[in-house]
C-alpha cells in the first residue's frame, strides 16, 4: 500500500463489470490518473481472488444500474468473507450507480461495512473518490498493524515471574502474524527494551525508569544506566522499532511509538514532563531451555 506522496506506483482497482459496464474512456481516464484498473467479469472471481488475498486491490468498483439487488448481494457476500477471514485489512468497495437510487436502497449499501456509495457523474469525480478511498485504506492499514514483541528469557526453570540473574536471550518483533524479525542490537539496548516491555509500557519519568532497573532481576549484575542516558536509549529503541515497521509493514513512515520528553517553563524554571512510552506494543515472554 502506498502513501499519498508515492504517486509513481499505480493504485490497483478491480472493476466488476457483471452488472453494468463503464465506458472505455472512463477506464482510460483512470489510467491517466495513476489508477490501474483490473477488469473482472464475474463477482465470483472477485470473491475468489480476495479469499486468498484480501488486500490484493486497494478498492473494488462495482457499477450498477437501476437493477441494484445483485450489487447489494455482492457487497454482503464480501462482508461475510471479511468476517470469516477475521481480517482488519481488506479492499473497500465503491458501489457506482449510473442512475440515482431510492434513499432506502442507498441506505442499504451504506450500512454494509466497508462499502461506499456514489452516483457516477464524471470520470474526474470518480478518480477523486478513488483517491480518497486510497488514503482511507492506507490509514486503516496503518491502524491495523500493531507491534508485538516476543521476549526470550533463560535462567528461570520455574517459569514463574522473573528471578535474580535471569537473562534475556533474544527479542523478536512483528507487525503482522508470521512476519517476525529478530532485533539485532547491543545487549544494553535489548535489556532496556525488555525492561519497558515487562513493565507494561506505562508512563515513566527517566528517574523512575532508572529505579526500575535497580529493582529488576535482569540488572542484578549492575550495568544500570544514568538518568541522563535514558533519553538516548529511548531514541535508540524508537529507531529500531521504526526500522522493523518499514521492513515488515510497508506502509510508509511509522507512527510515533515513543513520545518525546517535553519541557515547560514555569516561573523562570524548566519543569520536566515525564518521558513515556505509548501503550501500543504487546509483548510476551517465551521460555527457552528451562527459562522464565
Amino acid at each position: 500500500m502506498r502513501t499519498s506522496e508515492e504517486r509513481s506506483e499505480p493504485m490497483p482497482v478491480a472493476i466488476l463489470m457483471e452488472y453494468t459496464h463503464l465506458a472505455p474512456d472512463v477506464i482510460a481516464c483512470l489510467n491517466e490518473h495513476g489508477i490501474e484498473p483490473f477488469i473482472v467479469d464475474r463477482a465470483e472471481s472477485v470473491l475468489r481472488t480476495l479469499y486468498t488475498s484480501l488486500d490484493k486491490w486497494d478498492a473494488v468498483v462495482c457499477p450498477i444500474s437501476a437493477c441494484w439487488q445483485r450489487g447489494l448481494d455482492f457487497v454482503r457476500a464480501l462482508r461475510c468473507l471479511r468476517e470469516r477471514c477475521d481480517s482488519q485489512i481488506w479492499s473497500s468497495v465503491l458501489i457506482l450507480s449510473t442512475t440515482a437510487q431510492h434513499p432506502t436502497t442507498v441506505d442499504l449499501f451504506r450500512r454494509t461495512n466497508g462499502t461506499r456509495y456514489a452516483v457516477f457523474t464524471s470520470s474526474n469525480d470518480l478518480t477523486c473518490i478513488l483517491e480518497l478511498m486510497r488514503q482511507e485504506s492506507f490509514e486503516s492499514k496503518r491502524e491495523a498493524h500493531k507491534l508485538h514483541l516476543r521476549l526470550v528469557h533463560v535462567g528461570n526453570s520455574a517459569g514463574i515471574g522473573c528471578i535474580r540473574y535471569e537473562q534475556l536471550l533474544a527479542v523478536y518483533a512483528s507487525f503482522q502474524p508470521g512476519k517476525e524479525n529478530q532485533i539485532q542490537q547491543s545487549p544494553s539496548v535489548l535489556q532496556f527494551l525488555n525492561l519497558l516491555a515487562v513493565n507494561h509500557w506505562r508512563f515513566r519519568t527517566a528517574t523512575e525508569i532508572v529505579q526500575l532497573m535497580r529493582k529488576s532481576p535482569f540488572y542484578a549484575g549492575g550495568a544500570v544506566i544514568s538518568v541522563s542516558s535514558v533519553k538516548t536509549y529511548i531514541s535508540r529503541i524508537e529507531e529500531v522499532l521504526s526500522e522493523v515497521w518499514r521492513k515488515a509493514a510497508g506502509l510508509g513512515e511509522p507512527p510515533r511509538l515513543i513520545a518525546r520528553e517535553s519541557r515547560i517553563r514555569k516561573k523562570g524554571r524548566l519543569k520536566h514532563q515525564p518521558t513515556f512510552v505509548r501503550s501500543v506494543v504487546n509483548a510476551h515472554r517465551e521460555p527457552q531451555g528451562g527459562s522464565g
